[in-house]
């Protein structure tokens, strides 16, 4: 089982991208770039909150998550 549902995760990459957009831009700001590290920890968080609930030890979601971050 996943850890996100279909919708989390559509949600998740409308957020990455919305916020790759304002980066982007040539008058970004620091506070884009705080809320984007900050929606980041956040997910990640929940993601290891559920991984401990569900028991998911599995190196896959952890190999996954890190890719994502990376990119």
């Amino acid at each position: 089982s996943c850890v996100f549902t279909q919708a989390e995760i559509k949600h998740t990459l409308h957020a990455r991208a919305r916020f790759e957009y304002l980066l982007k831009r040539r008058r970004s700001t620091a506070g884009v770039f705080v809320s984007y590290i900050k929606f980041e920890t956040d997910l990640y968080e929940i993601w290891r909150m559920r991984q401990d609930d569900y028991h998911l030890n599995d190196i896959y979601f952890t190999k996954l998550y890190v890719m994502t971050m990376l990119k």
